[in-house]
């Protein structure tokens, strides 16, 4: 397994499923990625050399550390936090664990509900 980003990606899949995988990156991101590094996306990970797999993860963590993983989680996390001391409308949908964006609650919205009972009810 190799790490990148505090994230371990599994070695036999292709390169652009396995960018995925990182918090922050899509497909398009990943293919993006491949393209600029001039890697072959359908290669396994397996399959590349420790040369590119570093110049890989090089280039990731110097240009996507900041839209991936923990910072952006973070920049997530505080954002909610903040609708939630400003008390907004959608601050208190959070603080209640009920959904967010005009689902209705009548019929719907059983996993929202059932989320209500997790850890993190921000407080």
């Amino acid at each position: 397994m190799i790490e990148i980003l505090n994230t371990k990606l599994p070695t036999d899949k292709r390169l652009v499923k396995v960018l995925t995988l990182i918090y922050g990156i899509n497909k398009q991101k990943s293919y993006e990625i491949c393209q600029k590094i001039g890697l072959n996306q359908n290669k396994k990970l397996n399959a590349c050399s420790t040369k590119q797999l570093n110049f890989l993860k090089k280039y990731i963590e110097n240009h996507y550390k900041n839209e991936t993983s923990y910072n952006l989680y973070k920049k997530i996390k505080f954002k909610i936090d903040m609708l939630i001391t400003l008390k907004t409308y959608r601050g208190m949908r959070h603080k209640k664990r009920l959904p967010v964006r005009g689902q209705r609650t009548r019929s719907n919205g059983r996993t929202q509900k059932k989320m209500k009972n997790a850890s993190y009810r921000g407080e």
